[in-house]
């Protein structure tokens, strides 16, 4: 059975609100509590052992042991508690502006593909910004004509013409929206294509925020084995473990950043590629349905 456009069956609703679910559940997931859980976890094992380290040295270990306590009687509340906390720490690194790992990732760009794609610079300029001063010109030269027809800006002109005002981000969510009004199945491989961008620059907040709080723990671990040695005159490194962790952590925060940073930028021209083809592949079945329908309505008028 075909449902088409502008059929608004049970079957239509139903489908609309699934769709709709999934499309928060895996924002969610992916872009804000994956990146809220790593990062509570990773503070845990750097600061919490460090600040561990501090209260044992200063005699105030018996703090340590009430909190220990609560969590082994209360493990689904603390479960639940650092789930909520995951959500809303998540939600901060969510908040912020993909464009910075963005203009990151195109630093790492080779030469060749940096001057043959969207983005023919370097330095964070309003035409690096999502999506791209040359976005059409990236189109023509691989091909895509029928896709080029729907960028209103060229690079050449940019910043030059009125045309240029038209590089916004809002005008691929236009596109976003109307794949969804028509109910195109492409809709949930959009969703998902932007769960992941979101999900890799939340990580690269997220990685960032590691490195500084591993840098901290770090620091202060040094400190206390300075503090010790000064009035003890004792040679050697206390709370080792506590230091190879966070060291340990800093070094895998520091190749995360880097290795997103290689791949991000990538990845969001994948997606407004996508999201182009989407919307020209549902505009035309628009304009297929449309014919149908004049068709059909011409038939009723010759009976």
């Amino acid at each position: 059975m075909t449902i088409e456009i502008g059929d608004e069956s049970k079957v239509g609703m139903r489908s609309d609100a699934v769709v709709l679910f999934v499309q928060e559940m895996l924002i969610d997931l992916f872009g804000i509590v994956i990146p809220g859980f790593c990062f509570i976890i990773l503070t845990i094992f750097s600061i919490g052992f460090a600040l561990s380290d501090l209260l044992q040295e200063a005699g105030q270990a018996k703090h340590l042991a009430t909190v220990y306590a609560f969590i082994e009687n209360n493990t689904f509340i603390s479960f639940i508690g650092i789930i909520m906390f995951s959500y809303v720490i998540g939600h901060f690194f969510f908040r912020q502006d993909p464009k910075y790992p963005d203009f990151a990732s195109i630093r790492q760009l080779p030469d060749a593909d940096l001057m043959s794609g969207c983005v023919r610079t370097r330095e964070p300029v309003e035409g690096a910004q999502f999506p791209y001063q040359y976005l059409k010109e990236y189109l023509l030269e691989r091909g895509f004509t029928d896709l080029a027809e729907y960028v209103h800006w060229s690079g050449a002109n940019f910043g030059k013409d009125e045309e240029s005002k038209k590089r916004t981000k809002h005008a691929i969510n236009r596109f976003k929206l109307s794949i969804k009004e028509y109910r195109s199945p492409l809709f949930f491989d959009v969703i998902k294509n932007e769960a992941h961008i979101r999900l890799m620059s939340s990580m690269w907040y997220m990685a960032k925020a590691s490195i500084v709080c591993s840098l901290f723990s770090i620091l202060l671990l040094i400190l206390i084995n300075g503090v010790y040695y000064y009035w003890t005159r004792t040679a050697g490194v206390r709370y080792a473990e506590s230091l190879a962790i966070s060291s340990s952590i800093l070094v895998c925060s520091v190749i995360m950043k880097l290795s997103i940073e290689r791949f991000l930028h990538y990845q969001r021209v994948r997606e407004i590629v996508f999201v182009l083809h989407a919307w020209h592949l549902t505009d035309l079945r628009n304009d297929v349905n449309k014919q149908i329908r004049a068709n059909q309505a011409k038939k009723e008028v010759r009976i």
